[in-house]
């Protein structure tokens, strides 16, 4: 988990979406833009962005995390064989 908020599924390079981040197809140092901003409940804020595999968390997150840098967790092996066809 990241932030207290866990991994969440994002609409990503789609047109079929409103709400929607572009990705630079890097499966081990992704950036995603704009900025991933999640509510939790009326008070729990994470606000981050990921650039080059390194959260960003923003002052704005009611976390512990607010203000640092954050290496990304290796993505499991099966999701990058699932979207590559290799390993990495």
């Amino acid at each position: 988990m990241i932030g207290g908020t866990g991994l969440n599924m994002l609409p990503v390079n789609c047109t079929n979406k409103t709400l929607q981040w572009e990705w630079d197809n890097n499966l081990i140092r992704p950036t995603l833009h704009p900025s991933i901003l999640t509510r939790v409940g009326t008070d729990g804020v994470c606000h981050s962005f990921l650039r080059e595999g390194r959260f960003e968390f923003l002052d704005d997150c009611t976390h512990s995390l607010a203000g640092q840098k954050v290496e990304m967790p290796d993505l499991p092996y099966w999701i990058v064989l699932d979207v590559t066809g290799k390993r990495y």
